[in-house]
């Protein structure tokens, strides 16, 4: 399997996003666009990288995203350490993508991609997962651009 590695952030003088492979000088970042060899400065908070899955209509899936699961559940895609079974497992800890529930601040659902594939760890400790169908997945916005899709849990 060949996993695509590219980056997404704001520009700072429009403030569109900007896709393509991701860059660091001079204490600055930037985007060198995947259409062409220009480099965009970006706003450093926006960064957000492909997880490598697609959504139920084709679009990719980004850090930062916010995604709707089987047109209920809304989550905001996440990339860190994640510990998805403290209770039960010695070394449960894990890098990968997440699933943040945003309609309970707190709660996660455990959803990771692992391998391009999107996955639930069972409740007991176990070496395997459970697979779910990303194509119940609809990214229907990002924190970025849409704040009131997170906000009114305040």
């Amino acid at each position: 399997m060949n996993r695509v590695i590219k980056f997404r952030g704001k520009r700072e003088d429009n403030g569109e996003f900007v896709f393509g492979l991701l860059m660091y000088f001079e204490d600055e970042y930037g985007i060198q666009s995947s259409h062409g060899c220009k480099i965009y400065e970006i706003v450093p908070e926006t960064i957000g990288q492909f997880t490598g899955l697609y959504d139920k209509n084709g679009k990719e899936i980004y850090d930062s995203d916010i995604v709707l699961y089987v047109d209920k559940y809304r989550y905001i895609v996440q990339y860190g350490v994640w510990n998805h079974n403290p209770q039960n497992c010695a070394h449960s800890y894990i890098l990968s993508w997440h699933l943040e529930w945003v309609d309970m601040p707190g709660v996660s659902e455990n959803i990771y991609v692992i391998n391009g594939v999107a996955a639930r760890f069972p409740e007991h400790c176990g070496k395997y997962t459970e697979a779910i169908d990303n194509l119940k997945l609809k990214v229907i916005g990002n924190i970025h651009d849409n704040p009131e899709l997170i906000n009114n849990l305040k």
